[in-house]
């Protein structure tokens, strides 16, 4: 496969002059002015200032240091899109259905402030000597939101699922087909047909959740954790409305039990424009957008405290065209040379995306410590994409070369500009 990326972010927005009221979700990382809302659960009430790379963009928006969540309230949400369900096993998450997804349910570990893994449902994940083992001891007396004990079946449950999945199995291809054993109520330990260091990894966000057993049976509809809130209503393309989960195991430092909000309720609103609109109407108390225009708006708006508004600068989605290699004219490798040379990823940040989003060249920021810099991509030549043109007429008996090209919902104009 063949691409060309795109760099986009994420920008989380939030109206101002709403009551306070604290977020404690593991996917919702903005707040409304005067609170504070943070990932993993909102434990902390200080909002750090995050510093930006981005071309053109500004020092984020910031609640204050001092702000204090209030328990109650409901944030009303704007997606980017609804999800085609929530059984991790055989669902397709995106952003928008892990958002969804970690609100209703716990990653067994997630990533702490400083991007290392950390045990979240479980207590601990240990490895062996030679990491070709890796046991995982749950925190006691947890309980599914319909009462029942998570245990270590229920992780064996989910990740023998995950191994027999289509979707998800690839995630796990390290580990041995039948290598969960259950080796205690809260134990399970995990073989690996070779040393695996960053198995816990593998456990957060979709791969990591633990439903309740039940639900994952062929036919079930129910969606059921140990998250913050539990579902109560969920409209297609429509809404997903979840309430707090009275019996939830976690607290914040003082000992306030989360989450904080009383109710929570996503939207997908797949039109950029209409998400934005939404927001500054009222209807959305928070969104999620990475179009480059609705950016350039919100931050004037944040200027004058309109809305309070985050910038996400660290590892977002790349936007990216995909070739079919197997299929003319980009079976021939000189077409897809000829292509690479003839997109302007520069001009097409400039022209495009205003100056906010930054051309990519991999999977990977370069201030990643996981980027790798891609030597001899071809960089913008109209005259060698000529050339290479050229040469596929000739070896295909003078014939142009054509294909079509599909796009998703809101990239009409970025399509329109490649054209």
């Amino acid at each position: 496969m063949s691409q060309r990326s795109f760099g986009r972010r994420h920008i989380p927005a939030a109206r101002s002059g709403r009551p306070g009221r604290g977020l404690a979700s593991t996917a919702l990382v903005a707040g409304l002015l005067g609170l504070v809302a943070v990932g993993c659960g909102g434990s902390s009430d200080t909002t750090q200032p995050a510093t930006t790379e981005a071309r053109g963009a500004q020092g984020n928006q910031q609640v204050k240091d001092d702000a204090k969540p209030v328990s109650g309230g409901k944030v009303t949400y704007g997606l980017e899109a609804d999800t085609d369900g929530f059984n991790p096993t055989v669902n397709r998450w995106a952003i928008s259905g892990v958002m969804v997804g970690l609100a209703v349910y716990d990653p067994l570990a997630a990533y702490d402030a400083d991007s290392k893994v950390e045990p979240y449902l479980a207590k601990a994940i240990t490895p062996n000597a030679t990491y070709t083992q890796w046991t995982i001891e749950l925190r006691p007396d947890i309980t599914f939101s319909n009462g029942k004990p998570l245990t270590a079946e229920a992780v064996k449950t989910i990740l023998d699922g995950h191994l027999a999945s289509f979707l998800t199995g690839a995630a796990f291809t390290p580990m041995k087909k039948d290598g969960v054993k259950v080796t205690g109520p809260l134990t399970v330990t995990v073989d690996m047909v070779s040393p695996w260091v960053a198995f816990p990894a593998a456990l957060t966000a979709q791969t990591g959740v633990v439903p309740e057993p039940s639900t994952l049976t062929p036919g079930s509809t129910d969606v059921i954790g140990t998250g913050p809130f539990v579902q109560t209503e969920y409209v297609k393309d429509s809404k997903w409305v979840g309430k707090k989960n009275p019996t939830y195991w976690r607290k914040d430092k003082d000992g306030v039990a989360l989450p904080y909000l009383d109710s929570v309720e996503f939207r997908p609103i797949p039109d950029p424009k209409a998400r934005e609109n939404a927001l500054k109407s009222g209807e959305l108390n928070m969104m999620h957008t990475n179009d480059a225009d609705s950016i350039v708006r919100l931050r004037e708006l944040a200027k004058d405290n309109t809305i309070q508004l985050v910038e996400d600068n660290g590892e977002g989605e790349e936007g990216f065209i995909m070739l079919n290699n197997a299929k003319e004219p980009f079976n021939d490798v000189n077409m897809r040379r000829a292509l690479a040379y003839a997109t302007d990823t520069q001009a097409y940040a400039d022209e495009i995306n205003g100056g906010v989003l930054e051309p990519a060249s991999g999977v990977f920021k370069k201030n990643s410590p996981w980027f790798a810099d891609v030597k001899g991509y071809p960089e913008y030549d109209q005259a060698k994409a000529t050339e290479l043109t050229d040469k596929y007429k000739a070896d295909h008996g003078g014939q142009a070369p054509k294909f079509s090209l599909g796009y998703t919902t809101g990239s009409e104009k970025q399509v329109q500009y490649l054209q």
